[in-house]
Formats: structure tokens, sequence, C-alpha cells
């Protein structure tokens, strides 16, 4: 073990310094739990690609090319440059991140969308080739962002709102854990780190993210997350719920609070009316 401090140099878009923040600190946060003493990410974030930046040295290097969807120079010219620079950069041996971008820039049909959804294409197709021929980690923003539904998450290729900071901060965080930390740590650390990591942020940030009928049922690492929608008729929803809560598998206080939430959606008669019905067609079954 190097010391309790892991330096991280950022490079990447000013809207996409929260995420690298946060990630920074969760980091933090579970190598401080997993080793039972107290660890620092220190987290700079330096203007430009500058391989001659002092602060490089020894650094963790996260990198985002988000910074590149709106840059003024064409194609032709930006891909040779910034191959270029990672074939610079992993050649030191530290080890090297590549955010991918966010394959939404709103509902616009304008010339300048258009021309930041083609970007944005080629700039997250560049990642995979550089990963391969470089050796640079990809932190497939994009994918994870698919993955979780993203049309529900107010946000675009810049990273903005409180729903995708924490995600991606999420997806930094474990790609850095999963794959930078052989310098500072040791393999059974880092697994620790990678299981407190999937215990106390992703469930979390899956539940914020993703519909409402969606659950967390059991608790640390027993924790799974379950659509309480089995089928497209509303009271077989609460009929279900009820006999969950009847056999011990979801908490009384959670059975509330769906039935909160169906309240404020649906309101209240209709609700009731749903819960109702779903007790009569528990009992319908049992007799």
């Amino acid at each position: 073990m190097t010391g309790l401090i892991v330096p991280i140099v950022a490079m990447a878009a000013k809207s996409e310094g929260a995420a690298i923040h946060r990630a920074s600190a969760n980091i933090a946060q579970a190598l401080s739990e997993a080793t039972g003493n107290s660890w620092v990410c220190d987290c700079r974030f330096i203007q430009g690609l500058d391989l001659q930046n002092p602060n490089i040295a020894n650094s963790i290097i996260v990198t985002s090319l988000g910074s590149e969807v709106d840059a003024a120079d064409r194609w032709e010219d930006a891909e040779p440059r910034l191959r270029k620079f990672y074939a610079g950069l992993c050649e030191s041996g530290r080890p090297v991140f590549i955010c991918t971008v966010l394959r939404h820039t709103g509902a616009s049909a304008s010339a300048i969308a258009m021309r930041r959804r083609v970007r944005i294409r080629r700039l997250n197709l560049l990642a995979a080739y550089l990963s391969r021929e470089y050796g640079a980690f990809v932190i497939d923003i994009d994918r994870k962002f698919a993955d979780v539904g993203a049309r529900r998450i107010p946000t675009d290729y810049t990273l903005q709102g409180e729903a995708a900071e924490k995600l991606a901060s999420d997806v930094i965080a474990m790609e850095v854990v999963l794959n930078g930390l052989d310098g500072f740590v040791s393999v059974a650390i880092q697994d620790r780190a990678k299981a407190l990591l999937v215990e106390s942020r992703s469930t979390a940030t899956l539940l914020e993210i993703k519909p409402s009928s969606l659950m967390a049922i059991g608790q640390g690492r027993h924790k799974q997350i379950v659509n309480t929608v089995v089928d497209t008729n509303p009271r077989s929803h609460a009929s279900w719920l009820i006999n969950q809560v009847m056999q011990g598998r979801i908490p009384l206080s959670q059975a509330f609070e769906k039935l909160h939430q169906a309240i404020r959606s649906r309101g209240a008669r209709q609700s009731f009316a749903m819960l109702a019905s779903g007790v009569a067609r528990l009992i319908g079954r049992r007799t």
C-alpha cells in the first residue's frame, strides 16, 4: 500500500466536473470502509490535454470525450489529434480512463443538434478503438444510461442534473475501482470496495431513476431490485403486493410507501378500490 491518498487527474468538460468529483468521493468512502482507514481521493482538474502537466505524474487519469462534442475542428482533423494524444498518454503506463458521451442532444432537429449526434457517435466509436490500440479503459457512460432508460433522466450529453450526476458518478467510481487501484491497494481490498459500491450506490441510483414499479427487497448484500408489476391489470398488482407482505418478503413500511405512491398518481378512491379488489382476489385464491 503506497498511502492513503489516491491522486486523480481529470480532463473533462466543465459540466461533467460534478460527476467526477462525486465519483472521487465515492471511491474514497469505499476504500475507507474496506480498509478501516481514512482515504482521500485528491481529484484535480486540468485545462486542456497537456501531457507535460506535472499533476499527471503517478495519478489515475480520467478523461472525457464530452469536451470534444462542440470542438470547432473537423472530424478529419480531430481524430488524428485525439489518437496522438491518447497514444502518448497511455505510453506512460498510468491508468487512463475515457468516458464516452451520452447520445442525447435534445429533441431539436436543427443542424447543430444533428452535427452533435454525428460527432458523439464518432467519439464513442473512437473510444473503443483507443482502448483496443493503446490500452485505455473505457467508462461507457452512454451504455449505462441506455441500460437504465436514459429517456427518464432529465439531461443530455452534458450530464447536468442531479440524477445524471449520480448515475455517471456510480459508473466512473466502479470502473476506477475495478481497473485503476492496483498501485494503491491489494486485490482483496479492491474486491471489498467494489462490493461496497454496488451495495451503497448503484441500488439507490437505480431506484431513483427507474420507474416507480421497482422496489428494493432485503438489506445489505441480499438487497434485490424487483418489479412489482407482474401483468397489465392494476388489481393484480395490488394482490401481488399484499401477498408479498403476508409472506414476509416485503416490509410493511415499503407496502405503505407503494400505496402512498398509488394515491398520488391515481387518487385515493381508485387506489383503495384497487386495494380492496386485491384483497378479494387473494382471498379467492385461498378458498
